[in-house]
């Protein structure tokens, strides 16, 4: 009865070890694609960010063309005036 208790505690232990190794394999792996998902986000948020700003600037650029076209209307209205 004594061997048998001794295995069983044995044979416990080393389940609980094994155990306690495959979760700590598992977290790390887990917690690698956790960063790596990270610098995507990142990336991500800064492509979109820079594609907002341009956005805005090509907004300003029309503003702008249309402003110029609307005094090149005037000059030539003037031109024709004259």
């Amino acid at each position: 009865m004594t061997e048998g208790i001794v295995i069983a505690i044995i044979t416990g232990g080393m389940a609980i070890v094994s155990n306690i190794l495959v979760a700590w394999a598992s977290n790390s792996k887990t917690i690698y694609r956790i960063d790596q998902l990270e610098k995507k986000v990142s990336e991500h948020n800064n492509v979109i960010g820079q594609i907002a700003v341009m956005k805005r600037d090509q907004e300003t650029q029309w503003e702008r063309v249309d402003e110029l076209k609307e005094k090149v209307e005037r000059l030539d209205d003037k031109i024709d005036n004259m």
